[in-house]
């Protein structure tokens, strides 16, 4: 097979993965994660939602993770090798992004383990243990995922700034929602959920996810030759 219809094919499947990533979990999180308690919420309340609502939890966390293990990690593949010919000799950059790619998603599954751990057979759980539960979920994905998806943003745009590989404006929404998530993780030195550093994580979070869609659609244009 042609080596251009190969990179061009690999850049068409990684681009529909970057849009089905980025739609798909915005919708996800909008449909299914949106009336998740605060970790400093009574215990009495967090009890009552895991009771009243295991199966969306449980939906959410299949949705979620098949999102990212089968198009996350395809369209952050296909990213390396689109970045990887357009960056320095050591392929520094575009190594560093996949590293972050594959690290949250790492933390995505220890992030469903133990909100369905919170959700399964809840009754049996002492109010220490529910709260050490909702505490683990919340850190890993408001102050671990953030770093892992930072990396991942930081090496893509690097390349795409040195390089013009796509569009140049990506590199730079890259950066602002990486910066905005790393800031924003500081929300646990005032333990404040809501307040501004921590919307600041959810702010780059879903600039995440608009870039992730955006790049895909960058990246069909390119194997398109456009």
């Amino acid at each position: 097979m042609d080596s251009s219809k190969t990179i061009n094919s690999s850049r068409r499947i990684g681009g529909i993965a970057g849009i089905v990533f980025g739609l798909g979990a915005f919708l996800a999180l909008m449909l299914l994660g949106g009336d998740q308690p605060l970790a400093s919420d009574p215990i009495g309340d967090i009890r009552s939602f895991a009771i009243d609502n295991d199966t969306e939890v449980f939906l959410f966390n299949w949705s979620m993770g098949a999102l990212f293990v089968f198009a996350f990690l395809i369209f952050a593949s296909a990213l390396r090798a689109a970045l990887a010919p357009a960056d320095d000799e050591s392929g520094m950059w575009s190594r560093a992004s996949f590293a972050g790619a594959v690290a949250t998603v790492a933390v995505v599954g220890a992030g469903a383990a133990f909100t369905s751990a919170l959700v399964l057979n809840v009754d049996d759980y002492s109010d220490s243990t529910l709260r050490a539960l909702m505490n683990l979920d919340v850190t890993l994905y408001t102050t671990i995922m953030p770093w892992g998806l930072a990396l991942f943003l930081t090496g893509a745009s690097i390349v795409i700034l040195r390089s013009g590989v796509l569009w140049k404006w990506l590199g730079w929404l890259g950066l602002v929602a990486a910066l905005a998530m790393v800031i924003g993780t500081f929300w646990v030195i005032d333990g404040d959920e809501e307040g501004f550093l921590g919307i600041l994580v959810w702010i780059g979070i879903t600039a995440t996810l608009l870039w992730s869609l955006l790049s895909g659609v960058a990246m069909i244009r390119s194997a398109r030759g456009r």
